[in-house]
């Protein structure tokens, strides 16, 4: 389960403003859509088409939902007229149809269950990805949900510090399978029989250049998953493109260093 500490959930609380304003002057159309998504995304919400309805999507990493946010999240598909909820493949839940009322109320009452929207659009970390069935695979190397938690836990407290020049996805692997495409991500953790993790990164399987994943890390030890986390960050933002947006994408790197070149830096 993810666990933040009260100084970080009070900075998530802190920006809030930001986007209560935003999403005000949009439904107002007092601010044009454009500029509205590049507030907006950083906490989870975008507009729908036509300007008159949006979305907000709710991080749950590996899939997993509690009991208690089962029963609010039922309660706020009644409580806000909810007509559409999209299981997303990232494994995270978005409401969609919401007037902006219902948007930012929805937002405030998400915190107080431990549901985490903000990173979940924009240049951010979004919810990661884990093996539907990990801990309970009788064939799984191991369970990997610890560290799944300990990752998606680590990357809100770095949001606010980040400037990604695109989105940043992590998956995990439990090594049976690979249905969260952990070769695949900007950042992959494939469990290993001996208890340890092979990783991968700057992968990506988008129309432009799809790309298997570049081994940075093999036989890595789970207490050392965070210090990847980190270092890839650090790295898309020293090599990312800033310009280009259509090149801006993690696995554009090691086009643009060579793979050697970006295994070296990235170590």
């Amino acid at each position: 389960m993810i666990t933040i500490s009260e100084e970080t959930k009070k900075t998530f609380q802190d920006r809030y403003p930001e986007f209560e304003d935003a999403c005000q002057a949009f439904f107002r159309q007092e601010l044009p859509a454009g500029q509205y998504k590049g507030i907006s995304g950083k906490y989870g919400s975008y507009a729908e088409r036509g300007g008159n309805s949006g979305m907000l999507r709710m991080r749950f990493s590996g899939g997993r939902v509690t009991k208690d946010q089962i029963a609010f999240l039922a309660r706020a598909i009644d409580t806000y007229h909810v007509q559409l909820a999209h299981f997303t493949t990232a494994q995270a839940i978005q409401y969609h149809k919401m007037d902006g009322p219902s948007i930012l109320s929805l937002y405030k009452e998400c915190l107080e269950h431990g549901i985490y929207c903000i990173g979940g659009g924009g240049d951010n970390p979004r919810n990661i990805t884990a093996s539907p069935l990990r801990g309970v695979d009788p064939k799984e190397f191991f369970d990997v949900s610890p560290y799944v938690d300990a990752a998606a836990s680590y990357v809100l407290t770095i949001i606010p510090e980040l400037h990604l020049p695109r989105k940043y996805k992590i998956a995990f692997s439990n090594g049976t399978d690979n249905e969260s495409h952990a070769t695949f991500k900007d950042l992959g953790f494939l469990a290993k029989k001996n208890g340890t993790f092979d990783v991968y990164a700057a992968g990506g399987l988008g129309a432009a250049n799809p790309r298997l994943g570049v081994k940075v890390g093999e036989d890595v030890a789970p207490t050392k998953i965070l210090y990847y986390i980190d270092a890839f960050a650090q790295m898309f933002m020293a090599h990312g493109d800033y310009k280009n947006r259509a090149r801006a994408r993690s696995r554009f790197m090691p086009v643009n260093l060579g793979d050697e070149e970006f295994c070296k830096t990235f170590q």
